[in-house]
């Protein structure tokens, strides 16, 4: 299931048509692509996300999701911009020099700001993939504090990112669940069998890179 978006409620609110939509998009878009990113038939990708935000003067986030009371509601919390770094999909590994790709570097989202974090660095991610497809959509943003070998403060079923490099020298991002019944256990929570092994954090090549504290534009609120 593809997140919800409000690009048409945006677009109304703006007294625009489609067209209009594909003209300020630029780049010979064409209007039934604007009607397919609508009606969520085309995935809606971040870099769709953030031509919409430009053209539409908003928050990414607000292409995504509608704002309301406990998320993004200017005037209820006090607000922050935290920097979206890349995505994270378990079983998709890459050179250190091309982690992140070029469209989901260098926007930033508007959160709440949770005054438990506040002297920690913060940042976000996009999910991609089935690794956590129990648990977050395609397209959801995580929030996350980074650790730095701060394991002890973890708590069970606390979700983390995990950072993993293989023997070629490739990096791993992935989303999973801490467990600790004795030993220190990375579990996805996938309903793909492939993506189904947990990752004993005593494994030389991985490492808990952050701490997930929230969830946006999700079909599955963070739990």
């Amino acid at each position: 299931m593809l997140p919800k978006n409000r690009i048409a409620e945006l677009r109304k609110a703006r007294g625009w048509t489609q067209s209009d939509v594909a003209a300020r998009l630029g780049g010979k878009v064409a209007v039934s692509t604007v009607s397919k990113l609508e009606r969520g038939d085309r995935q809606l990708t971040l870099s769709w996300a953030k031509r919409f935000s430009d053209v539409m003067n908003c928050e990414i986030t607000d292409v995504f999701q509608e704002p309301s009371e406990g998320t993004f509601a200017r005037g209820t919390f006090s607000v922050e911009r935290v920097t979206v770094i890349g995505a994270v999909a378990g079983g998709i590994w890459k050179s250190p020099e091309t982690l992140f790709s070029p469209e989901e570097e260098n926007f930033q989202i508007r959160v709440p700001i949770n005054s438990e974090y506040l002297t920690r660095s913060r940042f976000a991610v996009c999910v991609r993939g089935v690794e956590m497809n129990r648990r977050f959509s395609a397209g959801d943003l995580l929030v996350c504090v980074r650790l730095e070998g701060q394991y002890e403060e973890l708590q069970v079923n606390s979700l983390v990112l995990t950072k993993t490099s293989n023997h070629n020298g490739q990096i791993e991002l992935a989303i999973k669940r801490f467990e600790n019944n004795g030993e220190a256990w990375l579990w996805p929570e996938s309903d793909h069998p492939l993506n189904q092994q947990p990752v004993p954090l005593s494994d030389p090549g991985v490492e808990i890179y952050g701490l997930v504290i929230a969830s946006y534009c999700s079909e599955f609120p963070l739990r």
